[in-house]
């Protein structure tokens, strides 16, 4: 899906000179459609169930973004780099990007019971 986005998105900059107002419009949908896929990751963050399974979540939210929670519990399951750039739609080299930044995070932060921190860190 994010590779589709991106081409679509990409397309729409190359027709831009024929036809400005399409390109325009064709961005706008790509643009919902990346914000619509943040909402859904929100959503399951949010839901009680998910917080339930996976507590540590709550000591996550001040510092880290929907995707990234949501990474941590895919890394945490076990699941590869590529495996979770195809679950979150997202490009590979942003699911390593990622990993550092939320490593980061819950290494840093003072609000984390060092049991807790060490419970999940990959």
């Amino acid at each position: 899906m994010p590779r589709f986005i991106e081409e679509v998105f990409d397309e729409s900059e190359r027709f831009r000179r024929h036809n400005p107002e399409f390109a325009d419009k064709i961005q706008k949908s790509v643009k919902s459609a990346r914000d619509e896929m943040k909402a859904q990751y929100s959503l399951i963050v949010d839901d009680q169930r998910f917080v339930f399974a996976f507590p540590y979540v709550n000591y996550l939210k001040p510092i880290c973004s929907p995707i990234d929670i949501l990474m941590l519990v895919l890394i945490k399951s076990g699941l590869t780099s590529k495996e979770i750039a195809q679950v979150l739609s997202i490009q590979y080299s942003s699911v390593r990007a990622r990993r550092s930044k939320i490593k980061d995070a819950i290494t840093e932060s003072g609000d984390i019971p060092e049991e807790q921190k060490k419970a999940m860190l990959f």
